[in-house]
């Protein structure tokens, strides 16, 4: 029994969603509602101590961590291989999630939380908003997000977090001008990984100049959103009404761009 406690445009759960349609791995979903704030309830903190999405349950037990989750997917499961026969090759395409854990997934919701999720949490009480945020255990994320929800774009952490991801798709652009796809000549964890940011500086319509600025990432993706595991693991997940959402918060993005 395979069951993955994922949301539908958070970009974890794409990232796993895609790993498992590559591998034709059958599973159950239990998608978590996050506006409703589900991913805090006592039953799925049991599964997953730090309310975040996806979480693997495989047999009982219940993996988190949407990197290692692929990599368990790779390791466990037949289908197509997700990762290169050459050591090096592994260790070079594995480097990519893990540029991306270590800063432009955090960039990415920088960027959702300082437009997106900014503009629901000006629509409820001051106060809900304040004890939410006094109740997160990282001081530095805390005074982050209180500075995004205060200022919006106009806090220093998002136009910092812009630049990270312009550097981090710039050097995806210059690594597939040589290669087809981020691990070498097929479909790997990496294009995985990376693949729910590129698609969300598209949801944000930030994407009109890669034609001439990024043409190797421009043919990756269109190259990605080919694929049949593009259509299961993404496509239809989205909600036309989340889709306008972004497209309406890129226009807040577009001038530090």
């Amino acid at each position: 029994m395979i069951v993955l406690y994922h949301s539908a445009m958070s970009t974890c759960s794409q990232k796993v969603r895609l790993a498992l349609a590559e591998k034709g791995v059958e599973w159950t979903s239990h998608e978590v509602n996050l506006m409703a704030g589900e991913q805090k309830s006592e039953e799925y903190v049991a599964l997953n101590p730090k309310g975040v999405v996806p979480t693997l349950v495989v047999d009982g037990e219940a993996i988190s961590e949407s990197t290692l989750i692929n990599e368990l997917i790779e390791e466990a499961f037949t289908g197509p291989a997700l990762l290169p026969t050459d050591a090096i090759e592994r260790a070079r395409t594995r480097l990519w999630p893990k540029r991306i854990d270590e800063g432009v997934h955090a960039a990415c919701g920088t960027l959702t939380f300082g437009t997106v999720m900014r503009g629901f949490q000006l629509t409820r009480p001051r106060e809900d908003v304040m004890a939410d945020l006094q109740a997160m255990d990282d001081p530095a994320h805390r005074e982050a997000r209180l500075s995004l929800f205060e200022h919006g774009v106009e806090a220093p952490e998002f136009s910092t977090a812009v630049q990270a991801m312009v550097r981090f798709f710039a050097d995806m652009d210059t690594t597939l001008a040589s290669k087809e796809w981020l691990g070498g000549s097929s479909f790997s964890l990496a294009d995985c990984a990376a693949a729910p940011y590129a698609l969300r500086f598209a949801q944000f319509g930030l994407i009109d100049d890669w034609s001439t600025e990024r043409p190797n990432l421009l043919r990756w993706l269109g190259n990605l959103q080919a694929r049949p595991s593009f259509v299961a693991a993404v496509t239809g997940w989205e909600s036309p009404g989340a889709i306008r959402v972004f497209a309406a918060a890129g226009q807040q993005i577009r001038p530090l761009i």
